[in-house]
């Protein structure tokens, strides 16, 4: 275990920002893990440990804001042969400039219009 403090930052479209766990949220993630433990294929949603979810954050995502606000975001994303949806607010604290992407929930989706908008954001990519 490395006991330096470090952590993952990922590109949204507000800029870089530093990957922030709550407790409540790692609670209902550590949770949702140890629920589907035992399942298998399409019934296991919740199959990933922290530093894979800021691995799937750090590679081709399509990127989405929910709301009007411009804080709360939704992106979707290919890892280990899944699509993932991940549920994320970008804030700043008052007391630094550094952007926190506050990850809120993060599991397995098997929606067809996921898939087809990861697709899209993809075959994007690959024109750009």
């Amino acid at each position: 275990m490395n006991h330096s403090p470090k952590n993952t930052t990922v590109f949204t479209p507000s800029g870089r920002a530093e990957l922030f766990w709550q407790t409540v949220n790692c609670d209902h993630f550590a949770e949702n893990h140890s629920a589907d433990a035992g399942k298998a294929g399409k019934s296991r949603f919740h199959d990933l440990r922290f530093k894979d979810i800021a691995h799937l954050l750090s590679g081709d995502v399509a990127i989405d804001p929910v709301g009007s606000k411009g804080t709360k975001w939704r992106a979707i994303s290919f890892y280990k042969e899944k699509h993932y949806l991940t549920i994320f607010h970008l804030q700043k604290r008052d007391d630094c400039d550094t952007l926190f992407a506050v990850v809120v929930t993060c599991y397995a989706t098997y929606h067809e219009r996921h898939r087809k908008e990861y697709e899209k954001y993809i075959r994007g990519a690959k024109k750009g």
